[in-house]
C-alpha cells in the first residue's frame, strides 16, 4: 500500500534556477498574465526577483521580459514594482522610475545624470562603483564629484 496524499498537502516544487524546491501556491510576487492564466510558474520567487534586478540594474531604460521558459511577455510596470517591495529595494525601483520616464529625452538625461570630463568636455555617466573616473575618449582620470560640482 502506498502512502495517500493529504488533500490539503502543498504542492512542492523545484525552481528551474536555483533548483531549490518551494510551495508554489504560496508565491507572493505578481508574475506575468501569460503564466499566470497558463499555471506554469517555474521559478522561485527569490529568482524572479533576481532576474528583474539583474536586468534593470545592467540596463536602467530596458524592457523586462518575463523570466519564465517559452514566455516573452514584457513585465508591467506594477509587476517590477511588487517585486521591488517585496524585497525591500524601494531606492532601485525609484531610480528605474525616474529613468524609464526620461527614456527618449536623452540631451535632459545628459545633463541631468552626467558630467563633461573636464579635458575634452564628453558627457560620462557613472552607474555605480568608486568616484574615480577614466574618460574613454582622452584617457583623463578625473574625481566624479569634483566634476559634478564644479
Amino acid at each position: 500500500m502506498g502512502r495517500r496524499r493529504r488533500k490539503n498537502a502543498k504542492k512542492q516544487a523545484l525552481c528551474s534556477v536555483c533548483q531549490n524546491s518551494y510551495v508554489s501556491s504560496s508565491s507572493f510576487l505578481t508574475r506575468c498574465s501569460t503564466c499566470t492564466t497558463m499555471s506554469r510558474h517555474t521559478l522561485c520567487d527569490g529568482c524572479f526577483h533576481k532576474h528583474i534586478f539583474t536586468t534593470i540594474s545592467n540596463d536602467i531604460t530596458s524592457r523586462v521580459i518575463c523570466p519564465e521558459p517559452m514566455c516573452d511577455t514584457e513585465l508591467s510596470k506594477e509587476i517590477i514594482q511588487s517585486a521591488f517591495h517585496a524585497f525591500g529595494n524601494q531606492p532601485l525601483w525609484e531610480d528605474y522610475v525616474s529613468r524609464s520616464n526620461w527614456h527618449g529625452k536623452s540631451n535632459q538625461w545628459i545633463k541631468n545624470f552626467s558630467v563633461r570630463c573636464p579635458d575634452c568636455r564628453v558627457p560620462i555617466e557613472k552607474n555605480g562603483g568608486c568616484d574615480r573616473m577614466t574618460c574613454t575618449q582622452c584617457l583623463l582620470c578625473f574625481s566624479w564629484v569634483r566634476a559634478k560640482f564644479s
